[in-house]
């Protein structure tokens, strides 16, 4: 990566290493010697599905003796995925990537995945060039991405022919990324697609390229003393004033804000967000406050204050956590969704300045860092892009601003709220309901003959081979979030995804459709 190497992520490859091979979550067949041809397979099994559930495993062929200096083609396998996302709904599914990881928490070799808020390109970075490097797997019966793979009941899917840029590239976050390199270890990674943290998809499977040396010791001291001194004074005042005035000011509940419905003739419209910590940038809206429950209305976004060479997605939901107006941040490890840290519809691109991409985006940013858009409110109730729907009138509903195409840019996170009706600051809750309408989500059942979990008997492969997935559903952020332009062979489509948002030709996204056809196809070797 662009960034010096540390020891921290050498002490996370060895981790990985040490925590996967010795439960045997890594397997391979085959592998042949450096100087062969590719050959071998590789399979990681996912750490962070609950106990006794079936963990994901991704098995990538051929896994050894990869070409590092020429783009190569590879065949993906999966087995045991989950097929709904956490909220148990069927938009979307796994999207499929090549690079490489490192651990938020070194004893725990799932950490790296957005369920466990790793963030994109410093947990998990991996190859720009959407729809070639980065495809995508549906769930069954999704409609997003017919194009792509789609798994069968039990999660079992193939993906024939996924490209590889060979050992060194440049991520889509802006990162170099050496394969070779002696503390990265580069493989294939899956994550919940459509902004969609879903541990039951989440897996890491290594790889390894001619002439690397991988080394034989993955680690053997995983460190075996969890400590002896837990504490055992827990306290023992627990005061002896808690007062004695309870108050006696009644409580005053306030009144549906949608039956104000009228805006007083002297009320300041424009509503300006404050800067989040770090950023410049800010957004104002008008009218941001007293919109109508009932009526759409068009008000008038801007940002000031961004970088411009950092194209975002704009989008209006709630925060899960109006406490913690920082908690939602994608640079923080939050997650979008029902059950992330953010909820949002109404997806909109502001492009960086001097994009090829302008004609077809909402905004581009100027040089001086400002942009202005035209959003179209349906009213309180703002349908969820995962499902669902978003009652602003209970929730309390903003705007968000955040990194497009998959690249965390902390300095163009802004959030600002809006009013419907009566609202007012004060009566913000400290959490945002949502409601959703989409069953219970469930968990397959093992495909016959994979038994409950187990891991596939083979030879552990040397060296620092790095985690299995992990598996604990309900986020997407993390996921990847760049865009998947049409390419391939046969000019198969292969739609853009952005932002953790899939953009589709029949309008699902409005105004935000940037489909891009890639001239020509790597060679497979």
């Amino acid at each position: 990566m662009s960034h010096s190497p540390t020891s921290h992520r050498r002490r996370a490859v060895a981790a990985i290493a040490a925590a996967v091979i010795a439960g045997g979550a890594l397997t391979t067949v085959g592998a042949a010697a450096a100087s062969a041809a590719p050959s071998g397979s590789a399979t990681g099994i996912g750490v962070n599905q609950p106990s006794g559930q079936p963990q994901p495993r991704l098995t990538v062929a051929p896994a050894a003796d990869l070409d590092p200096d020429a783009p190569s083609t590879v065949t993906l396998t999966g087995t045991n995925y989950a097929t709904t996302s956490a909220s148990g709904n069927t938009l979307g599914g796994a999207y499929t990537l090549f690079g490489a990881i490192t651990l938020r928490d070194a004893a725990d070799p799932g950490s790296w995945a957005p369920t466990k808020r790793g963030v994109s390109g410093t947990h998990y970075d991996y190859a720009g060039e959407a729809g070639l490097y980065q495809l995508m797997v549906n769930y069954p019966g999704n409609t997003t991405e017919p194009g792509m793979p789609y798994m069968d009941a039990a999660g079992n899917w193939t993906l024939a022919d996924h490209a590889i840029p060979g050992a060194r590239f440049t991520s889509q976050s802006g990162n170099t990324i050496d394969c070779l390199a002696a503390d990265t270890q580069c493989g294939f990674m899956t994550i919940g697609a459509h902004g969609q943290r879903s541990g039951g998809v989440e897996v890491f499977t290594p790889v390894t390229f001619a002439g690397e040396t991988p080394g034989t010791g993955p680690g053997t001291d995983p460190g075996t003393e969890p400590g002896t001194d837990p504490g055992t004074d827990p306290g023992t005042d627990p005061g002896v004033d808690p007062g004695t005035d309870p108050g006696t000011d009644p409580v005053v509940v306030p009144a549906d804000p949608c039956l104000v419905t009228e805006v007083p003739a002297d009320a300041e419209l424009t509503v300006t967000g404050a800067a989040l910590s770090g950023t410049a940038a800010a957004m104002s809206v008008v009218p941001g406050r007293y919109l109508p429950c009932a009526n759409a209305t068009e008000v008038v976004v801007s940002g000031t204050g961004y970088d411009p060479t950092k194209p975002v997605y704009v989008g209006l939901g709630a925060l899960a956590d109006h406490g913690n107006p920082e908690a939602w941040r994608r640079s923080a490890g939050g997650a979008s969704g029902p059950d992330g840290d953010y909820d949002y519809g109404l997806p909109r691109l502001v492009v960086a300045q001097g994009s090829e991409d302008a004609a077809l985006a909402d905004a581009e940013i100027g040089a001086d860092g400002t942009w202005q858009l035209t959003l179209t409110v349906p009213g309180k109730d703002v349908a969820s892009f995962f499902g669902g729907t978003i009652d602003c009138a209970v929730a309390y509903c903003g705007v968000f601003s955040f990194g497009a195409h998959g690249r965390v840019a902390a300095a163009n996170e802004a959030y600002v709220p809006v009013y419907f009706g009566g609202q007012d600051p004060s009566g913000t809750p400290p959490t945002s309901p949502t409601s959703p309408t989409t069953p219970t989500p469930t968990t397959p059942a093992p495909p016959s003959g994979s038994g409950s979990g187990a891991p596939v008997s083979g030879t552990p492969v040397p060296g620092t081979a790095l985690p299995a997935a992990t598996q604990t559903t309900g986020q997407s952020g993390v996921g990847v979030n760049g865009g998947l332009p049409a390419t391939g062979a046969a000019g198969a489509a292969r739609t853009v995804l952005i932002g953790g948002v899939l953009l589709l030709s029949t309008g699902l996204l409005g105004g935000v459709l940037l489909l891009r056809t890639r001239r020509g196809a790597v060679r497979p070797i």
